[in-house]
């Protein structure tokens, strides 16, 4: 059997199968950087113990807001800076255990 671009060969087995493993790996690498976008995309949210401050950091871990309690203005201010690290702390984990376990992020 010809075709106008030359005759047709019936397909070698182990290309075929080098084929669909390539093609298998290219959906799987799509997927993961698909999740890779969704993670990037996602903020994720930790507080000190003492739930004074609240921070939301994105998924690279950098800091996008901190929010004080209400009470905030009663404490000592190296104690709201230990507080404010805590709670970035607290956010960068969470940004750790969703790159550690990405299909159980929201």
């Amino acid at each position: 059997m010809t075709t106008p671009s030359g005759p047709v060969f019936p397909p070698d087995p182990a290309v075929a199968e080098a084929l669909a493993r390539a093609d298998a790996a290219i959906e799987e690498s799509d997927a993961a950087l698909a999740e890779l976008h969704r993670l990037r995309s996602a903020t994720f949210q930790g507080t000190d113990p003492a739930r004074l401050v609240t921070a939301v950091v994105d998924g690279d871990g950098l800091v996008v807001r901190v929010t004080f309690g209400r009470s905030i203005g009663r404490y000592h201010p190296d104690d709201v800076g230990a507080a404010v690290c805590a709670a970035v702390s607290a956010a960068q984990a969470r940004v750790s255990e969703a790159y550690a376990t990405p299909e159980e992020t929201p």
